[in-house]
């Protein structure tokens, strides 16, 4: 059967598709959302989260697992906790409900500063702009 082994543990490539496709159902609603899959390499950083995106303009770094038992390696942990510190929104999930529990969480504290014409945060008073490519 595809996406198993014999084992029956779910692939962690299937259950990144299913998080994608429940993602793709989130952004139909008009949640301003996209992720795509990370692709290890030798040559990549260590512990690099599987999804890579953004909603509303904020970073989304999350990490996936075949197992609710399974935790994350130590390089993984250092990842999402660097990422975090930088204002990103991370967590480790196992199942598409999980992915949409974070984004809906997410997205309540982020819509009421949504500005659907720019496609961009409203401008928060004090907050610094850093410039680039607005």
């Amino acid at each position: 059967m595809p996406g198993t082994r014999r084992n029956n543990s779910v692939l962690e490539s299937s259950r990144i598709d299913a998080i994608k496709k429940r993602v793709k159902q989130l952004a139909a609603e008009g949640i301003p959302i996209e992720i795509d899959k990370q692709h290890g390499s030798p040559w990549g950083a260590k512990g690099r989260p599987d999804l890579d995106g953004s909603l509303a303009g904020v970073a989304l770094k999350i990490e996936v697992k075949r197992d609710p038992k399974q935790a994350p390696t130590p390089h993984q942990k250092v990842q999402l906790r660097r990422w975090r510190a930088a204002g990103a929104i991370t967590g480790v999930i196992v199942t598409p409900d999980e992915m949409e529990a974070i984004v809906r969480q997410a997205w309540t504290a982020l819509a009421p500063l949504w500005d659907q014409q720019t496609c961009s945060l409203r401008p928060i008073a004090n907050r610094v702009d850093a410039g680039g490519y607005g």
